[in-house]
């Protein structure tokens, strides 16, 4: 099968025939129709071994190849969470796969599944969110934070999010109840103890000291930092967002895909990118880059 990876630590793309995929007791293969970009995959290109072909992705919409020992049936099309998935053929397992809703489009679905995951376990597993609390989501227009925002709005929270100026806008009509400016507001004077609930999605949960001073005493401080941070005296809550395999990836994905195809979740996806050498090394240009939208590869029919 063909496979498109890299040789070398930040090195260009190169296509190569690798050996046809084959599933093991409890796994099945799939062809992969979309694929979804992500950070995961950048920092894979970042940190790939030299000498040894590596593959990245994770993100896959595609079509059931051979199903194994698994329920699933040959030609079922599905989203699935898996690895290496820049190529012709991907494993899967039942635990990080779900079958595709039908009125779901396919780069919708593949742009789904890094994010959606992540902040579905935010909201559902790490944070506490009770009806009418006040959540402050930080990186509320990001790909996570945006689901955050709309996931926290679901369950019946006021949901205040704090994204760029030139978002306001957006994280208001993804459901907040109002936007504050990072660049151009002191958030510390403007929220202070003002969360039941802060939510920290920024990249890499930067300004610790200001998330805790927003949130409530006995409140609780959400964050993506790996650092570890200190509240002083002040008693709240502070849980860091880790790798988790429960509940599991699929779990997640059967709560977020029917609310993607019925449009109660949105997802703001870029104009898909061609499956195909050239559309990989352009999606990876503009993951270094701001850009509108998730970005997926999309296989020619």
């Amino acid at each position: 099968m063909q496979a498109f990876g890299l040789n070398h630590p930040n090195g260009p793309f190169v296509s190569a025939n690798v050996p046809d995929l084959h599933p093991h007791f409890g796994q099945f293969t799939l062809t992969p129709l979309a694929v979804g970009l992500n950070n995961r995959d950048r920092m894979e290109r970042l940190s790939a071994p030299d000498g040894h072909f590596t593959i990245p992705g994770h993100d896959v919409a595609g079509r059931v190849l051979d199903p194994g020992t698994t329920d699933f049936a040959p030609g079922q099309l599905v989203i699935a969470h898996t690895s290496q998935a820049y190529a012709e053929q991907v494993l899967a397992t039942p635990d990080t796969a779900v079958a595709l809703p039908p009125a779901l489009p396919l780069p919708k679905a593949a742009a789904l599944v890094t994010t959606g995951i992540t902040a579905w376990r935010i909201v559902h597993r790490f944070a506490t969110i009770q009806p009418g609390q006040t959540v402050i989501v930080k990186g509320a227009n990001g790909g996570v934070g945006a689901l955050v925002v709309q996931l926290a709005t679901a369950l019946g929270a006021d949901v205040i999010g704090i994204a760029a100026a030139r978002h306001q806008e957006a994280v208001v009509e993804a459901g907040a109840l109002r936007a504050v400016p990072y660049d151009n507001a002191d958030l510390v004077a403007v929220l202070a103890n003002a969360g039941d609930v802060v939510i920290n999605v920024a990249m890499d949960g930067i300004g610790f000291a200001e998330d805790a001073a927003m949130t409530r005493p006995g409140g609780q401080l959400v964050t993506v930092a790996h650092v570890a941070g200190r509240a002083g005296d002040k008693k709240i809550q502070v849980v860091h967002v880790h790798p988790a395999d429960t509940p599991s990836d699929a779990v997640a994905l059967a709560a977020l895909a029917p609310a993607v195809a019925d449009g109660s979740l949105r997802l703001h996806v870029a104009e898909p990118l061609p499956f195909t050498l050239a559309g990989i090394e352009q999606g990876h240009e503009l993951l270094g880059q701001p850009h509108e939208g998730r970005l997926v590869l999309v296989k020619d029919d």
